[in-house]
């Protein structure tokens, strides 16, 4: 993001200009209430299920299980019970990296793949706020 501000103020425009302009009437926003990491996975496939239903069609799941296939059959679970025409979006808690990096490794694999049908639509993690400078 700070890339594309930072082209927006060589160019002179505003954020929004630069990205496009408004393009509708609308804005698109995302649910993460159903999709905490400590929801079971029940629950997280029930409370999606719920947030499409009153008009979201983009899901935030939170990862960062220790064993990343677990993340992996809840993304699968949701991903089964919403259809590919949901973007589901999956967010590590800041700091992880090691294992966001297993969660990808597991996500390039062509069997997981295939298991939700689709690959992952975007995983972002923050980085730590105690990291110092660079």
């Amino acid at each position: 993001m700070a890339l594309w501000e930072l082209g927006a103020k060589s160019a002179g425009l505003p954020l929004w200009a630069y990205l496009g302009g408004a393009t509708s009437d609308a804005v698109e926003a995302y649910n993460t209430d159903a999709g905490w990491l400590s929801i079971p996975k029940a629950e997280l496939v029930t409370g999606t299920r719920r947030a499409v239903d009153e008009g979201f069609r983009f899901i935030k799941l939170k990862v960062g299980q220790a064993d990343p296939r677990v993340d992996l059959d809840r993304i699968a679970a949701v991903r089964d019970s919403l259809g590919p025409s949901i973007h589901v979006f999956h967010r590590k808690p800041q700091g992880i990296v090691p294992s966001a990096l297993k969660i990808l490794a597991f996500a390039d694999d062509d069997r997981v793949k295939g298991q939700f049908g689709a690959r992952l639509h975007c995983l972002f993690q923050r980085v730590a706020q105690d990291r110092g400078a660079g």
